[in-house]
This record gives structure tokens, sequence and C-alpha cells, in this order.
């Protein structure tokens, strides 16, 4: 599944779509149209906890070929509330150092090794 942006006539929307093989090549078929923010499609309960709307769900696992409800949750990831997709990515950097606070005792060389493994994975989550 990806989401592609299309222009319409009143602005640009977001379909989701699906990839499937037929005939001996890969086509591309439209599932539905998100609108012009398919953040609408997430729910806030309280927190920092969120998740897709569950009438999206049913509709994408009737349409779609293969449904995966993370892969789902990914494609709409940079729709989340910023402060929530914020705190998920600092989330992620603190586990990361509480990790290698962890490993403080073993050997300098493995140490070292860890803060690269660190900066690096930290990196790509920014």
């Amino acid at each position: 599944m990806y989401l592609k942006r299309v222009y319409a006539r009143d602005g640009y929307h977001y379909i989701l779509s699906e990839s499937c093989y037929d005939d001996e090549c890969w086509k591309h078929r439209p599932l539905i149209d998100l609108g012009a923010d398919p953040g609408t499609h997430i729910e806030y309960p309280g927190g920092n906890s969120f998740h897709v709307k569950e009438s999206l769900l049913e509709r994408v696992q009737g349409m779609a070929e293969r449904f995966s409800e993370d892969e789902l949750e990914a494609l709409l990831m940079p729709f989340l509330d910023p402060h929530i997709r914020r705190d998920l990515d600092l989330g992620d950097v603190r586990q990361i150092i509480s990790y290698s606070k962890a490993f403080s005792s073993f050997p300098s060389i493995v140490q070292s090794s860890m803060l690269v493994y660190t900066s690096f994975v930290w990196h790509i989550n920014l």
C-alpha cells in the first residue's frame, strides 16, 4: 500500500492505493480517497495515544488484497499530531540512550562501537 497525492479541482487529495500483479505486469489500484488531510482518519483517545479510525480499517481490510494495520498506521504517520509525533521520535532516542547507559560496563572498544551505532540510529530517526 502507498499514498498517492493527486491534484483535483479543490486542491490536493491523498488516495490510498495498492500495487498488484495482474496479467504479467504490476498495476496500481486506488482503494480510498482520504481527502485533503488524511490526519482526519486518526483518533486521539488521550495522552500521547492514537489509532487509525475503525471505519477506515474495516474499509481498507475489505478492499485490499494484502492488509496490514501497521503498514496503514505507518503511512499516516506524517499526518499525526506534531506533538505526539515528536514525543514518539524522542522516545526512540531515549530508549537507545538508555540501552547505551545499561551497557557502560563493557570494555571501551564495545562502548565506542555502541556510541557510533547510537548516533547513527538517532540520526536516522530525526
